[in-house]
């Protein structure tokens, strides 16, 4: 029976991971480079240290005896639920089961143990190991030679002793490879810290160039009127004897405002891991972060105070920030604000019902000097106002 099933769950893990392969690319290039063979290297070790762990612990768990057939009943069990979870969620997605609340609370439950499911069986693995060294082995059989027992007891004490360490070690080296996909690979990539800037008083951000023509990424945060995080980054995009800043907003028309990254010459859009080249960095159109209006001035990066205003939608983040009523002219915070308006694009705040409806009639008459803001749909650009 145990066989049997075993051979069942090997089944469906097989045909499991063969329908994941299909979905996730080897490589993120068609060329033979440094990164295909790296990839491959890793997929063929994988497969070495799985081929060499299930004979070990095979022999293993012949030595271990009953507890063997314990620990794969508890990896089948589990296996067993986290599938059915997955079945049931298909069911009911299709219509084939009605939804009630036990169902889903199951789903919820299978969905959730999930992940832990890997580290249970590589425990319940790794205690199969361990018990070769508690479990005392019977001698082999007699021989009527003292010299040939002995070599043969010698022969079957070193024999489980390597069978013992091989399967640790396995486990163990499995163990780390899950671990380090856990803790370091699977880490989504994050947003170096932005430095806050604060326009002087006309209306102008000054970045002095030479301490931005390194050929890094410097990241930049700008609060709007109505609390929008406006990030922006400059990049020379050659080299020092060569200095042409790139200057755009940390965003993509396409992909949204999730920013992106700098990997070594090329920059990467976090949103979707497209790789663009430096040079291109300032150049309007497909991955490309939008670009920035600027001017240079002498050695230094000037930026409107107003143009980054127009970029606010590009982002979502808002933060808190002390706003006025248009109308009273009464401070609030933009967070709490009991009532708000959007107009050209432009979020404005109101402490009263009152204030609210007298500017909804008649919005030009509180605001009619608002310079429209910029928009994004889908990759399309547009203008509020």
């Amino acid at each position: 029976l145990a066989a049997v099933l075993g051979l069942a769950v090997a089944a469906l893990a097989g045909a499991e991971a063969a329908g994941r392969a299909a979905e996730i690319s080897f490589s993120a290039t068609r060329v033979l480079n440094t990164e295909a063979i790296l990839h491959a290297a890793g997929m063929l070790l994988a497969l070495g240290l799985l081929g060499l762990a299930l004979p070990a612990l095979a022999l293993a768990a012949r030595r271990a005896g009953r507890w063997a057939g314990a620990a794969l009943a508890a990896a089948l069990t589990l296996s067993a639920l986290a599938w059915a979870g997955e079945l049931l969620l298909a069911a009911l997605q299709r219509d084939i089961l009605d939804i009630t609340a036990t169902r889903v609370s199951a789903v919820a439950w299978a969905t959730a143990a999930a992940p832990a499911l890997v580290y249970v069986l590589l425990g319940l693995a790794l205690a199969l190991a361990a018990l070769g060294y508690l479990r005392r082995e019977a001698p082999p059989a007699a021989h009527p030679s003292a010299a040939v027992a002995e070599r043969l007891r010698r022969a079957h004490r070193v024999g489980a002793r390597r069978v013992r360490d091989l399967a640790l070690a396995c486990v163990a080296l499995l163990g780390l490879g899950v671990g380090y996909q856990e803790v370091w690979a699977s880490r989504p990539p994050t947003l170096s810290a932005a430095q806050a800037v604060t326009p002087d008083a006309e209306g102008h951000v000054v970045i002095p160039i030479a301490p931005v023509a390194d050929g890094n990424l410097h990241r930049y945060a700008f609060v709007a009127s109505d609390g929008h995080r406006v990030r922006f980054f400059l990049i020379n995009r050659y080299d020092a004897s060569h200095v042409r800043m790139g200057v755009v907003f940390d965003s993509c028309m396409i992909c949204g405002d999730e920013g992106y990254i700098q990997d070594g010459n090329e920059i990467v859009c976090i949103a979707c891991n497209v790789h663009l080249f430096r040079p291109s960095i300032g150049k309007a159109g497909g991955c490309n972060p939008i670009p920035l209006d600027h001017e240079v001035r002498g050695d230094a990066i000037v930026i409107r105070a107003a143009d980054l205003e127009r970029g606010a939608r590009y982002f979502s983040e808002v933060v808190e920030i002390e706003v006025r009523d248009p109308v009273n002219g009464r401070a609030l915070t933009n967070t709490k604000a009991p009532f708000q308006y959007e107009f050209k694009g432009r979020t404005f705040f109101f402490d009263s019902r009152e204030s609210y409806d007298a500017f909804r009639a008649a919005p030009e008459t509180y605001a009619g000097d608002t310079v429209g803001r910029l928009w994004r749909v889908q990759g399309f650009q547009g203008r509020e106002g």
